[in-house]
């Protein structure tokens, strides 16, 4: 039975939390540039409709949905 290590949690929750700061300052910053944030303004129901279906069409082939819906 493994043994619960302290160390490895607050390590873990560190680098989460400094990575989501990262990439969250990232997103910010690039949606500051007049050209990306005119663009995502225009065609954000298109970029969200996107990348939800391509999400749930990926959730789907990882898990062998598809194979079974056509049986």
């Amino acid at each position: 039975m493994p043994r619960f290590d302290w160390s490895q949690l607050v390590l873990t929750l560190f680098v989460y939390y400094a990575l989501l700061v990262l990439m969250v300052g990232a997103a910010y910053k690039i949606s500051e540039v007049r050209r990306i944030n005119t663009f995502i303004e225009k065609y954000e129901q298109w970029i969200e409709s996107l990348v939800f279906v391509a999400l749930g069409l990926y959730i789907m082939l990882e898990n062998e949905t598809v194979g079974w819906l056509f049986c």
